[in-house]
């Protein structure tokens, strides 16, 4: 089969997008190493860091590109299921750049949709589902081995009934515990790096955890996916200029579709691929939720880094967090027999993670203080 040379142009732009991010990251954190080079306790953290990352800032990463194209290939099953028009198609792509996010750009009109996600999100994904997969309480029921969703529960059991100078002291002793991982966790996507050691995960929770990532990936690629199902990216709608109150909905209206996308899916049991049991974690958009809460917390976590404190951001072109968790909670679109269990599944992945953000905030806020700065890269 002749590949269609619109196609090809757009694999290539794509290459050319990469080299272009890259490039941008860069000179980003040369300027930000400039700006510290005088001050004697942040210069040798930050020209160390430049030093680690510049050499392999282009490389490839093939972890996250064979993940990536696994989900593409569900989504675009999907799609196909639910009817909805990829006009020419969509060609995806990891950026090779720290970050969480994602963007869909129309290729010149053609119908083609050009997708990257950031290259730290497959990464990200999987690094919090290890975490909570070893941090949920479990027992047994008649259906196998359960969740138990009691936040309170969960965290005193995290955090050992200790106060955060308790566990400070723990880990400057050697004494590791799971909540000096969610620490790391959150630090290193904040823009610090740390090594990850690989969990030794139960069947039971490495199934947990497949499911569960998968559904953010869903989400993340779905919410692309409507924008160039909505042609949000084709004329009029693709000016920069577009008003806020349009852009917010266009921004609702790429949500709403990757939560179809993620309800279909999760009902024949996908997870990265086809399974023999329901993924409600990405039926219920569970997994939305969770993305989009804890990407939030790794940007306080990266803003009181970088400042010592955190504000609420507001953007002309995207809803805040709480706005797009209200508009899934109302839109509820679900069996009714499951709805009530969707919403504890939400709440819940919420619950622990913010009170686990809470619990730590002393631990970033005097990391700042030591004069310790995220890196871009």
């Amino acid at each position: 089969m002749i590949e269609d040379p619109q196609y090809r142009e757009a694999k290539e732009h794509l290459l050319r997008i990469k080299a272009r991010v890259a490039g941008e990251a860069i000179e980003r954190q040369r300027a930000i190493n400039e700006k510290i080079a005088g001050n004697e306790k942040l210069a040798d953290i930050g020209l160390k860091v430049l030093d680690a990352t510049l050499t392999n800032q282009t490389d490839h990463n093939p972890y996250s590109a064979v993940v990536l194209r696994e989900i593409v290939r569900g989504v675009d099953a999907a799609c196909e299921a639910l009817g909805y028009d990829l006009g020419k198609g969509v060609i995806p792509g990891v950026l090779p750049i720290r970050g969480l996010g994602a963007f869909s750009s129309d290729f010149y009109g053609t119908g083609i949709a050009i997708v990257g996600i950031d290259a730290a999100l497959i990464p990200f994904t999987g690094m919090l589902t290890d975490l909570f997969a070893e941090t949920f309480i479990y027992e047994e029921t008649d259906g196998g081995l359960s969740i138990v969703p009691d936040p309170a529960r969960t965290v005193d059991r995290l955090i050992g009934g200790k106060t955060i100078l308790e566990n400070n002291k723990d880990g400057r002793e050697g004494r590791d515990s799971l909540i000096h991982y969610w620490e790391r966790f959150l630090l290193h996507f904040a823009g610090l790096s740390f090594s990850w050691p690989q969990p030794r995960l139960t069947p039971d929770q490495s199934a947990i955890k497949f499911q569960l990532s998968s559904a953010m990936e869903v989400f993340v690629v779905g919410h692309e996916y409507g924008h160039h199902i909505h042609r949000h990216n084709t004329g009029d709608d693709a000016a920069s200029t577009l008003p806020t109150e349009d852009a917010y909905r266009h921004e609702l209206e790429a949500d709403t579709t990757a939560w179809r996308i993620a309800k279909y899916l999760g009902s024949i049991g996908f997870a990265g691929k086809p399974t023999n049991k329901r993924n409600l974690w990405m039926e219920s958009s569970a997994g939305a939720t969770i993305y989009l809460a804890t990407a939030d917390m790794v940007r306080c976590v990266r803003e009181i880094l970088e400042t010592g404190g955190v504000t609420e951001p507001t953007s002309p072109t995207h809803p805040s967090i709480r706005q797009r968790l209200a508009a899934l909670h109302h839109w509820d679109d679900f069996e009714e027999s499951m709805r009530a269990d969707f919403r504890i599944r939400r709440w819940f992945l919420c619950k622990v993670v913010q009170d686990i953000y809470e619990y730590l905030i002393p631990k970033f806020l005097a990391a700042h203080k030591a004069g310790f700065r995220p890196t871009h890269l």
